[in-house]
């Protein structure tokens, strides 16, 4: 049976936003018909994929070292993700943070001022996450309930 992201919790997400619901709301739009993991984007609009890209960015790098996302994202896929961030005028610094991680990421003494910077903007980061949903529910709505 597919799973359904209903107007009602999504309501019930926005109400009482929490991590564990942005981690629910990734899994599925990976698990959508759209979902391709080879494609830079995996197959997804913009929203949606930054959506799940930006959580994994901060996932993999808060908890285990930004080097590691680096290590394991293909270069089409951060050269897509970098476009997303270069388009959000209003929180440049994830731009030029991201940046810095496609940069030096080879380098993990290099990161040590990211790492420290992810850590500090990790709440900033799923906030933003929140209102991405809560401006594109729609989006979001279509793409998990076509299946």
């Amino acid at each position: 049976m597919p799973i359904i992201l209903s107007s009602a919790t999504l309501d019930r997400m926005l109400a009482a936003p929490a991590y564990e619901d942005l981690v629910w709301i990734a899994g599925i739009l990976a698990g959508c018909s759209r979902y391709d993991p080879e494609a830079p984007t995996y197959g997804l609009p913009e929203v949606a994929f930054g959506l799940v890209e930006r959580l994994t960015w901060f996932a993999q790098g808060v908890r285990s070292g930004v080097w590691t996302y680096f290590e394991a994202t293909p270069l089409p896929c951060q050269n897509a993700m970098l476009a997303i961030l270069k388009a959000d005028a209003a929180h440049p610094e994830f731009r030029q943070t991201y940046e810095t991680g496609m940069r030096d990421w080879r380098t993990p003494s290099a990161l040590t001022a990211v790492d420290a910077w992810m850590d500090a903007n990790d709440d900033r980061n799923t906030r933003i996450l929140w209102d991405l949903v809560a401006a594109n529910r729609t989006l979001l709505q279509g793409l998990v309930n076509t299946g």
